[in-house]
């Protein structure tokens, strides 16, 4: 998905600004020209669907079910921004859009941290999407922030309690009691987040079974090349062996900071990143 942009903020207040510039739809039924039978050359409306059309843009962002309903961005991410209001908390984080159909809110909380190898530790934070293209619904899940080298990570299943998921169909809503319940529970899992962690540190494997792995969870060669090229220098500075949290970060490194990466690609190797901190025993993986 090509023409990603990116606005950074570090309060809520930028935030705000944000989301302003985001882009607005709206929906038009659908007509067609049929080359052959009795309506040959006429203009006929196409029965339950409708077209989605990006305002700013000037696009069809797609066609839909004439049951799908707009949810605009600005309407969707200040329902975030009136339930960060009520909690007292600091946020930074970015808006990512594509297209300007498809956006992701990412927020982190510098005062919701997450213990691990580290002394700065991990910002507990969020992953909030909306889109005008059925590529994603309004929903959110869990998301954390590495302070020592910035990598991003989401967290869909490991916390399966915080998230929330609402398609775009039916009457458009206001969300902010949704959102808040879901922050509310994000915050109160940082005691789950941690023991999952200090589990990955401890599981550690040799390299040799390391080399075995990449092939199991990446089947894309210039991938897996890039991120076994990450995992050597994880190597150089701490032996043969390697712990399940190392090859973890290795996988949300090339995430966060791999060039061209795509949002398909994005989205893959976070399912992949999680799996690894999801599991008790990285063996059981490298051996199936």
């Amino acid at each position: 998905m090509r023409n990603k942009e990116v606005i950074e903020y570090k309060n809520i207040v930028e935030l705000e600004k944000g989301i302003k510039q985001l882009d607005r739809a709206v929906q038009f039924p659908v007509f067609y020209k049929p080359s052959i039978g009795e309506n040959k050359g006429k203009m006929v409306q196409a029965k339950e669907h409708s077209a989605i059309f990006n305002l700013d843009r000037k696009h069809v962002a797609g066609i839909m079910s004439d049951r799908y309903t707009i949810l605009q961005h600005q309407d969707a991410f200040n329902a975030v921004v009136d339930s960060l209001k009520t909690i007292n908390t600091k946020i930074h984080g970015k808006i990512t859009a594509y297209n300007g159909d498809l956006v992701y809110l990412y927020g982190s909380f510098t005062d919701v941290l997450i213990k691990d190898d580290t002394k700065q530790g991990m910002e507990l934070g969020f992953r909030i999407a909306n889109s005008y293209n059925m590529w994603s619904s309004f929903s959110g899940s869990a998301y954390t922030f590495r302070l020592v080298c910035s990598n991003g990570a989401m967290l869909k299943k490991l916390i399966p309690e915080a998230k929330f998921t609402n398609k775009h169909f039916g009457k458009v809503m206001t969300y902010q009691d949704i959102v808040s319940e879901f922050i509310k529970k994000l915050v109160s899992s940082v005691p789950i987040l941690e023991k999952k962690v200090s589990e990955a540190i401890a599981d550690t494997v040799e390299w040799k079974l390391v080399e075995k792995l990449l092939p199991k969870m990446i089947l894309m060669k210039k991938h897996k090349e890039a991120i076994e090229k990450i995992l050597i220098q994880e190597r150089k500075k701490k032996g043969e062996k390697l712990s399940r949290w190392d090859i973890y970060n290795t996988f949300t490194a090339y995430v966060s900071h791999g060039e061209k990466i795509s949002v398909y690609l994005e989205n893959f190797l976070n399912r992949k990143a999680e799996q690894l901190l999801m599991m008790k025993d990285i063996q059981v993986l490298i051996k199936e």
